[in-house]
């Protein structure tokens, strides 16, 4: 072996013992030398390529990638690795026809198929997401992104009952919070809870806690006695809503010694509580309430019919970019209209606020204090007479409480938003869906017409 190729495999082997190590600096140090040694060498340029989206630095790796699928079309990770450069680079189309190239050379590929239901369910393609997730499934009963990427496409699709066995796969996924209740207590399956204390702990966020608090009615009638572990922001809520339920307020908490004072015979996290009682059967009223002294107070405050509404949802990790709308946008068709605005929106958002009250002379009532003490926003959010939100927090709030609301929905929803006019847990809720992908303007169109 001459000098030159033997540089190359030496640094194509050191590059990958790197790269099992984590040591992804000195990986692409190497990889770069192999690649300049053979730079028309499929292998190289995956592993350049590889490198660069483990390091989240996806047009370089695109780039890479795409020469080597030049090089030899027919390596299955090459597309996958693609697929997941192009989703990561915010081009999920571009990411699912990758995918699908990519199946066409190995059409029984677990990954892959994996990959485009994922980036289909992002992209809001939920038929195809469904149909792939569900052949990735059959040929690896055991692949844990498959079965979790189908709970989502399902319950988006308003499958629960297929959805939710789907859903709990979540755990093994890493998606689903493992909290030590697991080692302390046995999960409760489903078994006769008559007479016994069962431990329901709270795993995601607000929103999600507030929905699934629609179940524990379930578990009284059952017979259960139920302590509950939530956020400590709701826990004057739900005091207040389940007088009969223990309520700790321990989720932010690194002691659980607490529950060990307590006879618990159980524990279940609350977004397993919809596979128990095979929920929602149909939408609940009003299951939450605010404190009737502060909704009093703020109805006198307000003094007219108040609309509250809420802009911006999410996080980087959780699409906010698509489920968000620019205030300036969102403001749109209230103007002109005899209604008095509040916010109900989170984070710092004044000088938003402030730019489009002195843009459009209006005023938009903004009490961050109240909205970042949980409980007296649910009773700000109770004495509104409607409340038009994007998927966030407040769209939940509102529901629970059984106040008018009108949640805007990206095409690509998020599951706990799924297909239909009615939202399936709360009877107030009604949702305007997108039709194209960050197109707001029908949605904003159509609530301008309802006002």
């Amino acid at each position: 072996m001459d000098n030159h190729k033997a540089s190359f495999v030496l640094n194509l082997q050191k590059g990958n013992k790197a790269q099992k190590k984590g040591d992804l600096v000195k990986a692409l140090r190497h990889f770069k030398i192999a690649h300049r040694r053979e730079p028309d060498h499929a292998v190289t340029n995956l592993a350049m390529g590889t490198v660069y989206v483990q390091k989240e630095m996806y047009g370089h790796a695109v780039r890479f990638i795409k020469r080597s699928l030049e090089l030899d079309p027919s390596v299955s990770e090459a597309w996958n690795n693609l697929c997941v450069a192009l989703r990561h680079a915010g081009t999920e189309l571009q990411a699912a026809e990758a995918a699908r190239e990519g199946l066409t050379h190995a059409p029984d590929d677990v990954p892959l198929l994996t990959n485009l239901g994922a980036v289909c369910f992002v992209a809001g393609l939920l038929d195809e997401a469904e149909e792939v997730l569900r052949r990735a499934v059959a040929l690896d009963s055991q692949c844990v992104d498959a079965h979790w990427n189908l709970g989502l496409a399902l319950l988006t699709n308003g499958n629960f009952k297929e959805g939710w066995p789907e859903y709990d796969w979540g755990f093994k996924a890493g998606e689903r919070i493992v909290r030590p209740y697991w080692d302390e207590y046995p999960e409760w399956l489903g078994e006769d809870v008559k007479d016994k204390i069962v431990l329901v702990w709270g795993e995601q966020g607000i929103g999600d806690e507030i929905l699934f608090s629609s179940c524990i009615n379930q578990l009284r009638d059952a017979g259960a006695g139920v302590v509950m572990d939530c956020h400590p922001r709701l826990i004057p809520m739900f005091k207040r809503s389940f007088p009969w339920v223990l309520g700790f307020g321990a989720r932010k908490d690194e002691d659980w010694g607490w529950s060990k004072n307590l006879e618990i015979d159980h524990h279940i996290p609350s977004g397993s509580l919809p596979l128990m009682f095979n929920l929602p059967k149909e939408p609940s009223t009003a299951y939450l309430h605010a404190d009737p002294t502060r909704v009093a107070h703020w109805r006198t405050e307000f003094n007219r019919p108040v609309i509250g509404i809420s802009w911006r949802g999410g996080s980087k990790k959780n699409a906010i970019e698509r489920r968000s709308i620019d205030l300036d946008t969102f403001i749109q068709p209230f103007l002109g209209k005899d209604v008095h605005l509040v916010s109900l929106q989170y984070g710092d958002v004044m000088r938003e606020v402030q730019k489009v009250e002195k843009r459009y002379g209006i005023d938009l009532h903004h009490e961050l204090w109240a909205i970042e003490d949980y409980d007296e926003c649910a009773a700000m959010t109770a004495a509104c007479d409607r409340v038009i939100t994007v998927t966030t927090a407040a769209g939940h709030l509102a529901g629970s409480l059984g106040v008018p609301t009108t949640a805007l929905v990206p095409k690509a929803a998020p599951w706990r938003w799924p297909k239909g006019d009615q939202h399936p847990w709360y009877a107030s809720v009604k949702m305007v869906h997108q039709t194209e992908d960050y197109e707001w303007g029908p949605v904003l169109a159509r609530i301008g017409e309802e006002l």
